[in-house]
Protein backbone atom coordinates (compact mmCIF):
# COMPACT_ATOMS: atom_id res chain seq x y z
CA UNK A 1 0.00 0.00 0.00
CA UNK A 2 2.91 2.34 0.63
CA UNK A 3 3.98 1.97 -3.01
CA UNK A 4 0.44 2.76 -4.14
CA UNK A 5 0.30 6.10 -2.34
CA UNK A 6 4.00 7.03 -2.25
CA UNK A 7 4.08 8.14 -5.88
CA UNK A 8 1.11 10.48 -5.60
CA UNK A 9 -0.42 11.44 -2.28
CA UNK A 10 -1.72 15.03 -2.18
CA UNK A 11 -1.27 16.83 1.12
CA UNK A 12 -5.03 17.09 1.56
CA UNK A 13 -5.86 13.54 0.45
CA UNK A 14 -9.08 12.78 2.30
CA UNK A 15 -9.55 9.42 3.99
CA UNK A 16 -12.69 8.49 2.02
CA UNK A 17 -10.77 8.76 -1.26
CA UNK A 18 -7.90 6.76 0.17
CA UNK A 19 -10.27 3.99 1.25
CA UNK A 20 -11.94 3.86 -2.18
CA UNK A 21 -8.62 3.66 -4.00
CA UNK A 22 -7.29 0.97 -1.63
CA UNK A 23 -10.41 -1.18 -2.01
CA UNK A 24 -10.40 -0.77 -5.79
CA UNK A 25 -6.77 -1.92 -5.87
CA UNK A 26 -7.65 -5.07 -3.93
CA UNK A 27 -6.57 -4.14 -0.41
CA UNK A 28 -8.67 -5.24 2.52
CA UNK A 29 -9.87 -2.30 4.60
CA UNK A 30 -11.01 -2.73 8.19
CA UNK A 31 -12.07 -0.41 10.96
CA UNK A 32 -10.31 -0.41 14.30
CA UNK A 33 -12.02 0.85 17.44
CA UNK A 34 -10.45 3.85 19.12
CA UNK A 35 -11.13 5.81 22.28
CA UNK A 36 -12.00 9.42 21.54
CA UNK A 37 -11.31 12.07 24.14
CA UNK A 38 -12.48 15.63 24.37
CA UNK A 39 -10.05 18.16 22.94
CA UNK A 40 -7.88 19.46 25.81
CA UNK A 41 -6.87 22.75 24.15
CA UNK A 42 -7.40 24.69 20.99
CA UNK A 43 -10.30 24.40 18.61
CA UNK A 44 -11.15 22.61 15.42
CA UNK A 45 -9.98 24.14 12.17
CA UNK A 46 -13.09 22.81 10.44
CA UNK A 47 -15.67 25.56 10.00
CA UNK A 48 -19.16 25.18 8.48
CA UNK A 49 -18.09 26.50 5.05
CA UNK A 50 -15.00 24.29 5.02
CA UNK A 51 -17.04 21.25 6.04
CA UNK A 52 -19.41 21.83 3.11
CA UNK A 53 -16.50 22.37 0.73
CA UNK A 54 -14.81 19.19 1.98
CA UNK A 55 -18.01 17.17 1.54
CA UNK A 56 -18.46 18.42 -2.02
CA UNK A 57 -14.79 17.89 -2.88
CA UNK A 58 -14.71 14.33 -1.54
CA UNK A 59 -17.97 13.41 -3.25
CA UNK A 60 -16.78 14.73 -6.60
CA UNK A 61 -13.36 13.11 -6.22
CA UNK A 62 -14.91 9.71 -5.53
CA UNK A 63 -17.31 10.06 -8.46
CA UNK A 64 -14.49 11.06 -10.82
CA UNK A 65 -12.28 8.24 -9.53
CA UNK A 66 -15.07 5.74 -10.18
CA UNK A 67 -15.48 7.05 -13.72
CA UNK A 68 -11.71 6.93 -14.34
CA UNK A 69 -11.34 3.55 -12.59
CA UNK A 70 -8.15 4.66 -10.83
Amino acid sequence: MIRLFAASYPYDYPEPETICVAVRKGFRVMEAPVVMRERSTGRSSIRPFHAGYYLLKVTLAILVANIKKV
